[in-house]
């Protein structure tokens, strides 16, 4: 069961736009039948996806295991 839930992934992409904000998009995986079968065993439900948020580069430090590219 959890190799199947382990298997949903949290994708977090910072772009740098030509004013110098950063556009942040949070996004996971979309749980595949087997998966919502088990999160509504669970009584689990996976929030609605975020909308995309653009602010200042300092508004979206990356958390642990994230990393800049551009560096």
């Amino acid at each position: 069961m959890l190799d199947q839930l382990k298997a949903i992934q949290l994708l977090e992409v910072r772009v740098p736009t030509t004013d110098e904000r950063w556009l942040h998009l949070a996004r996971y995986t979309q749980p595949d039948k087997v998966q919502q079968v088990l999160l509504a065993q669970l009584g689990l439900q996976l929030s609605p996806q975020q909308p995309p948020t653009i602010g200042p580069r300092e508004q979206f430090r990356s958390h642990a295991g994230g990393e800049d590219l551009r560096e």
